[in-house]
């Protein structure tokens, strides 16, 4: 959607830029919640959009999303020790900055949720517009959200 923000074209595949291949088997390795996280933020900064890109930024904590992915962190009575990678002393996040983090990140997927639904909402019934993809001419387009699918359909 930020791409469509900017009048670029819209993407199937937004973050296949990100995504990289094993050296070794060519496996491919899609971009982890950090990646994707920061290539948001960056180009709602790009755009202008200077409050989004705030929120894609403290949506979570990146320490604390690699201990929990790769169960790399010490449960103790004042909080949660993540190791360093590279060895040294663990970073103690303690339970009510464990638990602010944990809020805030439940919160952030929830009003997505939200937004989405009100936004699918917003669309049944079905509305019209003038408009255009890329380089084509401007035409009239229907949009309709389907509730029982959870999808959209776009025709002209």
């Amino acid at each position: 959607m930020l791409r469509v923000a900017e009048g670029e074209k819209y993407s199937l595949w937004p973050f296949q830029t990100l995504v990289e291949r094993h050296k070794v088997s060519g496996a491919v390795i899609a971009p982890n919640a950090n990646k994707v996280l920061r290539d948001l933020a960056g180009h709602a900064k790009c755009v202008g959009l200077d409050s989004l890109a705030e929120v894609f930024r403290d949506a979570f904590d990146a320490d604390l999303r690699n201990g929990y992915a790769h169960a790399d962190y010490i449960v103790w009575n004042d909080g949660i020790r993540l190791r360093k990678r590279n060895g040294g002393n663990a970073k103690l996040v303690s339970w009510p900055e464990f638990n602010a983090h944990f809020h805030r990140g439940i919160n952030f997927f929830h009003r997505l949720g939200q937004i989405v639904q009100e936004y699918m909402d917003s669309y049944n019934p079905a509305k019209q517009i003038r408009g255009q993809l890329a380089h084509e001419p401007e035409s009239t387009w229907t949009i309709h959200a389907d509730p029982e699918r959870k999808s959209f359909s776009i025709s002209a």
